[in-house]
């Protein structure tokens, strides 16, 4: 039954995070999202652009993940399943507080932020985790998280015009 809800819940968030049905297959590096001149902001489609900019490789990242361990068996599987995503978390993060996010959308992208930064800070405790026991403990907050982050990715994807997920 974790193991479902697990699933269930990456799931979300990578959809969630989907900029469009379609996404890049293997990105080789982190595009940097579109910058503005200090103290403006982009255009809705600007933002829109930058942010599909850094999804898309996270988005990447997240089904890479799920393919090379989806069935984890072992404590080892399951902390590079979780370093993985936190790695890749940790860089989506990144690349959203360099977007100059405009005033209509800019709440709901800080608060995107602070729920992937803590799936992020979850992610990498599951990742430390000392034996498979821990793992199912800490993985439902941690999946507890990633929903959450996923609920706010779709208020900012629809604030910024983006193609609402099936």
């Amino acid at each position: 039954m974790g193991r479902v809800i697990a699933l269930v819940a990456l799931a979300l968030v990578v959809i969630a995070c989907l900029p469009s049905a379609r996404s890049s297959a293997t990105p080789s590096a982190t595009p940097t999202p579109v910058a503005s001149p200090a103290g403006s902001t982009l255009t809705l489609a600007e933002a829109a652009s930058a942010y599909s900019a850094v999804a898309d490789p996270y988005n990447a990242t997240l089904a890479r993940a799920q393919e090379q361990y989806g069935t984890r068996t072992s404590l080892e599987d399951h902390q590079r399943y979780w370093a993985l995503l936190a790695k890749a978390d940790k860089a989506f993060i990144a690349g959203l507080k360099k977007i100059a996010f405009p005033p209509e959308v800019a709440a709901d992208a800080a608060v995107l932020i602070k729920a992937d930064e803590a799936f992020q800070q979850r992610a990498a405790l599951v990742s430390r985790s000392r034996n498979l026991a821990e793992v199912i403990s800490l993985s439902a907050v941690a999946n507890a998280a990633a929903a959450i982050a996923a609920e706010k990715s779709a208020i900012l994807r629809a604030g910024l015009g983006l193609e609402p997920l099936a």
